[in-house]
Parts: structure tokens; C-alpha cells; sequence
């Protein structure tokens, strides 16, 4: 598995430590981060998932839609749907984060984290959350704005992979409809598949 320092995506870091953790079903997932200016070019995608698929690889996409569903339900977001429709890559085998990792995590363990590790009160990370003063478009940047200072994303991923493993909040039914648990979910189903 590869060793993922903070110039890695949060994403790759938070599945990485559930890994670490052998918290989920995750034992044949290996993350591949593709984290470059030209990660939306069509023709780059299209050669990573077949040099993938080439090599044994059931292949799994995850992006960030910003809020903007459209940029995967109607726009053809870096080709995806086109990949689909020649029949690289299965629909289902794409998981779209409505805005993006951070903005997944439950507001809860973020304030737990953040107060913890920032030694401030969960009720100012809590405002920071729900009512920001930042106008910033990011969950992870308003917190930056609004609290200060913020742990790397990566760290923050790996943090929360924690908590998450420690509460094991897949199998707790208060989180059921969490983004980032059906995120764990959607790996997990594809692991056993494999």
C-alpha cells in the first residue's frame, strides 16, 4: 500500500487509514490518487481506468460535484458518462460526494476533533459549521476563515477515519443517511464483490 503524506488527497488518506485501521471490509481496495491540473481531461481518465482494468482492477471513481449535481448528472464531468456509455466503467461504479470530502464528515465528530485538537469550545466550531461569517465555498475553508487556523485535509481525513472506526458509525443507525458512511458503504460492497 502506498504511504500517504499530507500532499496526498484527503480522500486517498481517509481510505488509507481505514486500511491501516482494518476497521471495514476494505481488504481489496488499493487507492490510486489522480491528483493533477489535468485529472478532468477525458483522454487521461480513459487510459487510467484501462491500464487498471488491463492489470485486474475492478476500477471505482469518486468526485467532488461542489454542490453542482448537474456537473455529473447532465454535464459529461470529466467524460464519465461517456466512459459509461462505451461501457469502460459501470454507473454504479462512480460515487459523486454532493460537495466534497470535508463537507461529509458529521458535524459532531468534526466539532469533537477540531475542539480536541484546536482547544476550542464545541460550540465555536459548531457556529463555524452551521452559521459561518466566512463567505468562503468550502466547508473546510469557511472553518479555516472562521476558526483560524485548520489541520492539512489529509490529516483531517485520517482524524476522522479514526473516529469513525472508533464509534464504528457504519453499522450505527444514526448515520445511516451520512454522505461519508455511504462512501465507506460503497467501498465495502465493492470489496466483497471482488
Amino acid at each position: 500500500m502506498d504511504n500517504f503524506s499530507d500532499h496526498f488527497t484527503s480522500e486517498a488518506a481517509f481510505v488509507s487509514r481505514l486500511l491501516i485501521r482494518d476497521s471495514y471490509l476494505l481488504h481489496n481496495v488499493e487507492v490510486k490518487s489522480y491528483d493533477c491540473e489535468s485529472n478532468k481531461k477525458y483522454n487521461v481518465i480513459r487510459l487510467l481506468i484501462q491500464e487498471y482494468q488491463s492489470k485486474g482492477y475492478q476500477v471505482l471513481i469518486q468526485v467532488d460535484v461542489d454542490g453542482k449535481p448537474d456537473n455529473l448528472n447532465e454535464a459529461n464531468y470529466w467524460g464519465l458518462k461517456e466512459h459509461v456509455s462505451k461501457g469502460l466503467l459501470k454507473g454504479d461504479d462512480i460515487f459523486p460526494f454532493s460537495e466534497d470530502l470535508e463537507a461529509s464528515y458529521p458535524p459532531e465528530l468534526l466539532s469533537e476533533l477540531l475542539a480536541e485538537t484546536m482547544g476550542l469550545e464545541q460550540h465555536q466550531i459548531y457556529n463555524a459549521i452551521f452559521e459561518p461569517k466566512s463567505d468562503k465555498n468550502t466547508l473546510y475553508k469557511r472553518l479555516k476563515d472562521d476558526l483560524g487556523f485548520m489541520p492539512s485535509k489529509p490529516k483531517l481525513a485520517k482524524d476522522i477515519a479514526d473516529l469513525i472506526s472508533d464509534y464504528d458509525l457504519v453499522h450505527d443507525l444514526d448515520f445511516t443517511d451520512n454522505e461519508v458512511v455511504k462512501f465507506i458503504k460503497f467501498l465495502e460492497s465493492r470489496a466483497i464483490e471482488i
